[in-house]
């Protein structure tokens, strides 16, 4: 695996702001929509406290209204263990992730090394999965090769996820997935980077973008885009036929799907996501599942309400089931 993060090491993000009035207007963004009386980015934040890798966790939203939520919360969750600071955000979510990073650099902890800035790792999490635990945090850490990478986006397999879907007797949570040639898979909300070191950090976006691509015109438009980017054919063609297979899959035809999806590896995809954020990149599976689930839609709210308990308890349970098959069909080692 190469070098790995110490413990107590690491700075993280927790990325609270944005707007979302699907959700109506009586709460600032959907991370303040509340599962079991606590706002989606506290039950992160909860998470993120008991991870022994992380040591100062920034929240980045509407300053205000967050530590308001802070001080209610303190009565139930001891903030102490990690340091917390709130900062006001910015105009979009790769803003908000560099306002933290700045911040983090400026202000360095006793036995912090003066090394340059290039080398700082930062983690950086969306406010609006409630449900990812400790254990998936750590995992995703455990896993990133930074003697070889330097970033790092998390992934979750279908076979996790689909535990989630609705049943006759549960709400659930349907999701769109990447198509690779042997796994389908979702991204998730865990990404480290060394931010320094990525060239193109205007292209998060769209890397970020694959999970919301549901339909053809969309995916015509960010190929195009690709081009534009001057990727070579292989390049742009394999990330086209990807979401073809998407939505192949979508409309019922699933052997057209497996047959756009055939020549898709990770590797490739990795090359082409290293190729647009002129860094070297890396996927990185976790088998926990709650990363992923976040707060897309509003009727997700609901299944969320209704199996917040159970999902937890199944998280657990699947995480450890299905780490070494996942190890085995990716060559993660260590999950």
């Amino acid at each position: 695996m190469g070098d790995i993060i110490k413990p107590g090491s690491l700075d993280a993000a927790i990325l609270a702001g944005g707007r979302q009035p699907e959700f109506g207007g009586s709460i600032p963004n959907k991370t303040f929509v509340r599962i079991g009386n606590r706002p989606l980015f506290i039950h992160v934040l909860s998470s993120l406290l008991l991870v022994r890798h992380i040591r100062r966790i920034y929240i980045v939203g509407p300053k205000d209204e967050i530590e308001k939520e802070l001080r209610i919360a303190s009565s139930e969750i001891d903030l102490t263990p990690k340091t917390v600071i709130v900062l006001q955000e910015s105009t979009g979510i790769l803003e908000n992730v560099m306002k933290a990073f700045h911040h983090s650099v400026a202000n360095k902890l006793p036995g912090d090394a003066d090394s340059e800035n290039t080398e700082k790792l930062f983690f950086a999490i969306g406010g609006d999965s409630p449900l990812v635990l400790p254990e998936e945090v750590e995992q995703f850490i455990g896993l990133c090769d930074i003697s070889r990478y330097d970033y790092f986006m998390g992934m979750t397999p279908s076979e996790v996820l689909e535990h989630f879907k609705p049943t006759a007797n549960r709400r659930g949570i349907s999701m769109a997935y990447s198509h690779f040639s042997n796994m389908l898979t979702r991204i998730n909300n865990m990404h480290m980077a060394r931010l320094e070191r990525v060239s193109n950090r205007n292209e998060f976006g769209e890397i970020y973008r694959i999970r919301y691509l549901r339909n053809i015109a969309n995916i015509i438009r960010m190929a195009i885009g690709l081009m534009k980017r001057e990727s070579r054919f292989f390049d742009w063609g394999g990330w086209v036929n990807m979401f073809m297979a998407m939505w192949c899959r979508k409309m019922g035809l699933y052997k057209l799907s497996d047959y756009f999806r055939r020549n898709i590896t990770i590797e490739r995809v990795e090359n082409v996501a290293s190729l647009l954020l002129g860094t070297r990149a890396k996927i990185v599976f976790t088998t926990y599942g709650g990363a992923a689930l976040d707060m897309d839609r509003p009727k997700n709210k609901e299944a969320m309400e209704e199996n917040f308990d159970y999902w937890t308890t199944l998280q657990r349970e699947i995480g450890q089931r299905y780490g070494e098959r996942m190890a085995k069909a990716t060559g993660n080692a260590g999950l």
